[in-house]
């Protein structure tokens, strides 16, 4: 049985709440912004599992939740768990 097709609204959502981060001047706005961006993107990854097809999509979504993660940490210093060395391998 073939699994349905996600529709690509999906996939344009999580970019524009990450691409929202990435154009916020004002810190007061970016935290509530990021933690947005963050849950589009985790519900992405749930959507598109790992289904090869959508290989491209998940290594996005995993960079830019990498990003993200970094960002709250060295921007807002939001200091939750920290941030690994692979996350930040993962940011670049």
């Amino acid at each position: 049985m073939r699994a349905p097709r996600l529709s690509p609204v999906v996939v344009r959502e999580w970019n524009r709440d990450y691409a929202a981060v990435l154009r916020e001047g004002d810190r007061v706005n970016l935290f509530h912004l990021v933690e947005v961006a963050q849950a589009s993107i985790k519900v992405r990854l749930d959507e598109v599992g790992k289904r090869a097809e959508h290989r491209a999509e998940r290594k996005a979504l995993t960079t830019a939740l990498a990003r993200l993660s970094v960002l709250k940490s060295d921007t807002l210093g939001f200091r939750a768990a920290g941030i690994s060395r692979k996350c930040r391998k993962a940011a670049r």
